[in-house]
């Protein structure tokens, strides 16, 4: 079983194509910002990442810069695929986040081989409990987001099944910024990974 992250992937490229595309017209970002009709400090954070872009601000970037008809259709289609992901994310918070945990569980203890690529965060099998509650934040009520904690705490009790094989890969920015996210365990670094963990 292994874990994709389409939607981290379509966030950096999206950042990275808009920050080529302004580079490309030689515009400074406060004059870049300033023709798609918003603050320089929302720039910012659509070129860094830390926001989303509504596909009218993705508009009005590429008329700012002069974008073609394919670089246009490239950056609709990425904010496509990221609005899609926020939806569905929606959907689970509504219908209670902790059931998407005790599913997740379902399949993981039908899995004999388990490889997990983050690239961003600690995988959810070796989280601590606080580290949960930091990702989820104030995005549900402290009773939905006790429940979702619960759930994903009771999936890690899959690493203790020695039939079971876990591979976890992350990038080192996953473990420098999560703090004590990270639950400890013996790490076997892997040729060409950034950095592993593996048990078998």
């Amino acid at each position: 079983m292994s874990t994709p992250l389409p939607s981290q992937y379509a966030r950096d490229k999206l950042s990275t194509l808009l920050r080529a595309f302004r580079s490309g017209t030689g515009l400074t970002s406060a004059e870049a910002a300033r023709r798609a009709g918003f603050s320089q400090s929302k720039l910012s954070k659509i070129e860094n990442g830390a926001l989303l872009p509504s596909y009218a601000d993705g508009e009005a970037l590429c008329r700012a810069y002069g974008a073609t008809v394919e670089q246009r259709d490239e950056v609709l289609d990425l904010l496509k695929v990221l609005h899609d992901e926020l939806e569905s994310a929606r959907v689970i918070l509504r219908r209670g986040a902790h059931r998407k945990q005790q599913a997740y569980a379902r399949v993981e203890a039908e899995t004999i081989e388990y490889r997990d690529l983050q690239v961003a965060y600690v995988s959810g099998l070796l989280q601590t409990a606080d580290y949960m509650r930091r990702m989820a934040g104030q995005v549900m009520s402290p009773a939905d987001r006790e429940k979702q904690v619960a759930a994903r705490v009771a999936r890690q009790h899959v690493l203790d099944d020695e039939a079971k094989r876990f591979t976890f890969t992350c990038c080192p920015t996953c473990t420098s910024t999560s703090g004590a996210g990270l639950r400890g365990r013996s790490s076997t670094p892997t040729p060409g990974s950034p950095q592993a963990s593996s048990r078998s």
